[in-house]
């Protein structure tokens, strides 16, 4: 037998054990609209170590960072489409490159386009109608409509209207033909779009459309002081209106653009009919 006080020599070779690594506590994003940057959430002890790593996978575009010995984001594809939901997943391993399982699915969406400036599609006294440019955003995306002139800011609602708090909708919704109601003649208005993503982050609003309503037309157009030769004719401009110049004319003479709410036709022949028209 062995004495006590004698030891039996050491195994050879010497057995290496390596202790688990961290498992991966989540994935963080910084989104953009056509790529996803992910990392995970946590670090890890000895990662640059042997077989250690993590890898993240974007399971909706089947591809993945490969395994990293950095928590550093990686940028992914750089292809992706605007306001589109991508599910992520990631693994860690020690530095037997022995792995501790993948983590849930972590989903994010990428953000949208800005819109292009909508387009103008007709202009009357107290409505206009325009069409909102997604700029190749997804049909799901959704829009909110400003409309400015001095010293106001509103949004199109629902019903046409203009409110305080912009509504979004999506552009099957809007339609191709919206309708901007309730506004004042011969006044100046901008209109511009922003979208929003499925996770409730907006764009900037896009480029200005602008344009001008229509004027009221004249009203009350009369004729007084006629003599065999010329006749003075008058108008008036029509309730709340904002009128600044006038246009008169018959078939042979007019007044040209003018502020005046009189003329003055004379050289008329006696006894003979003229229709006048006026515009504003």
């Amino acid at each position: 037998t062995t004495p006590d006080s004698l030891e039996s020599p050491a195994s050879d070779p010497s057995i290496i054990v390596y202790t688990w690594i961290e498992e991966v506590e989540g994935i963080e994003f910084i989104v953009y609209s056509s790529s996803i940057e992910a990392r995970t959430k946590n670090s890890f002890t000895n990662l640059s170590s042997g077989e250690s790593g993590v890898i993240i996978y974007n399971v909706t575009e089947s591809t993945n960072s490969d395994w990293r010995k950095t928590t550093d984001y990686w940028e992914g594809p750089d292809d992706l489409f605007p306001n589109t939901t991508y599910s992520f997943k990631a693994n860690s391993r020690n530095q037997a490159g022995v792995e501790n399982g993948e983590t849930i699915l972590y989903a994010t969406s990428t953000l949208c386009n800005t819109p292009s400036t909508p387009e103008l599609l007709k202009v009357h006294i107290s409505s206009v109608s325009l069409k909102i440019n997604t700029n190749s955003n997804t049909p799901w995306t959704k829009y909110s409509i400003k409309v400015s002139s001095t010293g106001i800011t509103k949004y199109l609602q629902q019903n046409n209207a203009l409110g305080d708090t912009a509504v979004y909708r999506d552009t099957a919704t809007w339609t191709d033909n919206i309708w901007v109601e309730g506004l004042t003649s011969n006044t100046t208005y901008t209109f511009s779009v922003n979208a929003k993503n499925s996770n409730g982050v907006t764009t900037t609003y896009s480029l200005l459309t602008t344009t001008v309503t229509l004027a009221n037309p004249p009203a009350n157009a009369g004729h007084d002081n006629a003599t065999q030769t010329k006749v003075s004719i008058t108008w008036t401009w029509d309730s709340g209106g904002n009128q600044k110049e006038f246009y008169a004319w018959t078939a042979s003479s007019d007044t040209g653009w003018t502020s005046s709410v009189n003329w003055l036709l004379g050289d008329l022949g006696t006894n003979t009919s003229y229709l006048l028209q006026v515009k504003a």
